[in-house]
This record gives structure tokens, sequence and C-alpha cells, in this order.
């Protein structure tokens, strides 16, 4: 009898274990806009919700680093792995150009002095289509608190690859400790 109410107690206790761990299909949501050093990012690439997840590398990670002088400079990363073999990053760079808290920014091109600008990364099976924001096209970054621990933001941009495709990258925010 003992051993039958074991066995039963058991049984359930797995049974309720495998039920309680079933994988979530919840779609991702942005995070909310706050300037509170969370360390959130998202927004919206062609459609589809973006927030940065890492599950088969943890040398990579969502960062932010800006230092003012002596050259300013302002670098994002934010990666998403969806398989081994599947990347997407978004980056946003400045060089030359001293960010201010409350401003809003055009994004530029790569390779410019005094511009902030953007890149949208996607590595596939060791494919890597790169596409950048340019002055030609919409695109703008506005610092919504800029302190010696904290960056916030909201962002968007159309990128562009040498090819010619576009990606719209839309609804952005990010709240960061700066590193």
């Amino acid at each position: 009898m003992f051993l039958k109410k074991s066995f039963l107690l058991c049984t359930l206790s797995v049974l309720t274990l495998i039920l309680s761990c079933k994988k979530s299909n919840q779609p991702d949501q942005l995070p909310e806009v706050s300037t509170e050093g969370k360390n959130t990012f998202g927004c919206v690439i062609d459609g589809k919700v973006f927030v940065p997840k890492v599950r088969f590398n943890i040398a990579l990670s969502l960062s932010a680093y800006y230092a003012g002088v002596p050259i300013p400079e302002l670098s994002i990363t934010a990666p998403r792995n969806e398989s081994e073999r599947s990347w997407i990053t978004l980056y946003f760079q400045s060089q030359g150009i001293l960010l201010s808290e409350g401003v809003t920014y055009r994004l530029g091109s790569p390779g410019t002095t005094g511009v902030v600008y953007a890149k949208y990364v996607h590595t596939a099976d060791l494919e890597r289509m790169s596409y950048d924001s340019s002055s030609e096209l919409n695109g703008q970054l506005h610092i919504l608190k800029l302190t010696s621990k904290i960056i916030s933001g909201t962002f968007t941009y159309d990128a562009i690859s040498p090819e010619g495709k576009k990606v719209e990258v839309r609804n952005g925010r990010f709240d960061l400790s700066l590193n």
C-alpha cells in the first residue's frame, strides 16, 4: 500500500513538473520606453518584433558604450540568434559627435565623421547581409536620457544593402546601462 501511494505521488509530481515546464509560445513584445537603465532594447523590423536574445553564444550580448572625450563615440550592439547558424544584430555608432539629452539626430552613412549611423546585419549559414542607414534615407535617433551611467532613446530608420535591398526599422527604443 505504501509503495502504491509513493508511486502515485511520484508520478503526479513528475507529471506536474513536465506540464509546468511547457515552453512559452508567446510572441516577443516591445519593452516600454523607459529611462532607468533597465537594459532593454526593442524595435520592429519589416513588421516583426525584434528583441535581443542570445541563446547559443554568451560572448555576444546587449551592450552600450559612450565616451564624450577625447573623441566622442557611441556604440550600441543588440544581437539575437535564432539558431546556432542564424544571427541578427543591430548597431548604432557615432564618431566625432558629442551627443546631448533631448536631441534628435538624423542618421547618416557609416564612415562619415560627425554623424550617428545605424547598421542591421543578418547572418545565416555563414552568409552575411548588411544594411546601412544613409543620409539619403529616413532615419533618426532621439536621446531621451544620457548620463555617465545610462543612455536611453528611441529610433526609426530605413537601411539599404549594397545590392539595393531595403529594410525598415520602426518603433525602436532602448534603455541601457553604459559600460
